[in-house]
């Protein structure tokens, strides 16, 4: 989770962080991104009726000069997962936690080439986001999307700031950005937001350490003497 505090925070304990993309006030990984897929194959151009039996000629002779599955291997590739599959827990989508950097370099760079990365069905954050209201309390609304199955949401408001623009990540592939006053809700956003895959860095580190979002995009932190310091 993160937040920006809108009255004289207390100091950072955290590291501070640059991503590959351009940030926002809002959201340091809050940008659209089209995540659609092309099909498996391309459509073919068309072609007049009166070509098809010789098409269909060739392509007998073709499985019979290669061998008796050619034929029926034709089309049975499968098609991408739909929107909203849980394709986030292959090996590769687990490298992104390795604490080797090289590791989480070259899977996050499968993850971006391959396209590995499946945007979250955001229903049930719709739904709950249907019901908040103007005014009510910040505890009401952490008990909301906790009860919808958030993943990271504070056990009370007690533990946040009285008046904050505060995110807190809801799933794989979306965050909730609200701003309250004194514990009031006044707005709030849902953002689409691959979530950060944390790796602490090696005891006493010292220099920039590279994680990644679950979309192969990096989020850099610097630290000395295993101390999280500003990014110079």
């Amino acid at each position: 989770m993160w937040a920006l505090a809108t009255v004289q925070p207390p100091p950072c304990s955290g590291a501070s962080m640059t991503a590959e993309r351009p940030s926002t006030a809002s959201s340091r990984h809050s940008d659209k991104t089209d995540f659609a897929f092309n099909p498996c194959f391309p459509y073919p151009p068309r072609r007049s009726m009166r070509t098809l039996p010789t098409i269909i000629a060739s392509l007998l002779l073709l499985g019979s000069a290669l061998g008796d599955n050619t034929t029926a291997d034709i089309g049975t590739a499968a098609p991408p997962p739909p929107r909203g599959a849980p394709t986030h827990i292959g090996p590769v989508f687990q490298d992104l936690a390795s604490p080797n950097p090289e590791i989480r370099a070259h899977a996050a760079a499968e993850i971006k080439a391959s396209k590995l990365y499946r945007p979250t069905d955001d229903d049930p954050w719709q739904h709950a986001k249907s019901h908040l209201k103007k005014g009510e309390s910040i505890d009401s609304v952490l008990d909301l999307f906790r009860k919808a199955g958030a993943v990271d949401v504070p056990a009370s408001a007690k533990e946040m700031p009285p008046t904050c623009d505060y995110g807190f990540q809801l799933d794989d592939g979306w965050m909730l950005e609200i701003y309250y006053k004194d514990y009031t809700l006044l707005e709030w956003h849902l953002l689409e937001a691959p979530r950060l895959v944390e790796v602490p860095p090696p005891a006493n580190y010292t220099g920039i350490w590279v994680v990644y979002h679950l979309d192969g995009m990096a989020a850099r932190e610097n630290f000395r003497n295993g101390q999280p310091m500003p990014l110079e």
